[in-house]
């Protein structure tokens, strides 16, 4: 949800898929127990993702690059809290991008390698609780989002079940990093897969796409004699 650094977005770490002994998948979503009521529209987003997608822009050289993001509910807390990391991939992005075009956000994160991080951020994220539900079923939302860099942005928009739009209401900064003059954020379902695409306007450019990419859920591990 955000720019930083040499100009990047939205994090989980990178995880192993568990075959050890001892342990059982535990793919189930965070329970809506954990959810406070007023965020269940949020539900679908709760959990580990990780991916890969191409980042580019008018003054930009495209590249492919590698995502990991964590939404948290918070036992019972009226937000979810938000870790975003990007890191630039290896190799040119043309032949990546053509690769990637059918692969599942899984797959493009087993694809690609790792060559530098290229930003990261953390917030929260929540449904305004002084916000009507809206006649279709969306609700509003509010997010803030800060980087190590000294830059934080405040969001809204709206979400619904599979869907969420965000726009930038004000971006604040203590450096002289550069930032987009606004930007926004559409998040969606697809096949399981969380699918999105950054705009930002930026360095005299008019609102365009800068990051588009695709994460899958990674499946959480636990004891297998928890219950």
């Amino acid at each position: 949800m955000q720019t930083q650094g040499k100009h990047g977005l939205m994090s989980v770490k990178n995880s192993a898929a568990g075959g050890k002994s001892g342990f059982v998948s535990a793919a189930k979503e965070e329970t809506a127990a954990e959810l406070a009521p007023e965020n269940y529209p949020l539900k679908w987003l709760v959990g580990r993702w990780h991916g890969g997608g191409i980042l580019a822009y008018e003054n930009i050289r495209p590249g492919a690059y590698l995502h990991e993001l964590t939404l948290r509910a918070s036992h019972g807390s009226p937000y979810l809290t938000y870790e975003s990391k990007i890191w630039l991939a290896e190799g040119e992005a043309g032949p990546a991008e053509k690769e990637m075009k059918e692969m599942s956000g899984a797959q493009r994160y087993a694809l690609l390698a790792k060559h530098c991080l290229w930003a990261q951020s953390c917030g929260y994220l929540r449904v305004n609780p002084e916000g009507a539900r809206r006649a279709d079923g969306s609700a509003e939302v509010q997010a803030m989002v800060a980087s190590p860099s000294g830059t934080a942005q405040i969001w809204v928009g709206l979400a619904d079940a599979s869907r969420m739009t965000l726009i930038t209401d004000a971006v604040a900064r203590c450096t002289a990093e550069t930032q987009p003059e606004s930007a926004n954020l559409r998040l969606a379902l697809s096949a399981g897969d969380l699918v999105y695409a950054y705009g930002m306007q930026a360095f005299g450019y008019r609102m365009q796409n800068y990051l588009t990419g695709r994460l899958t859920r990674v499946p959480e591990l636990r004891e297998s004699g928890e219950k």
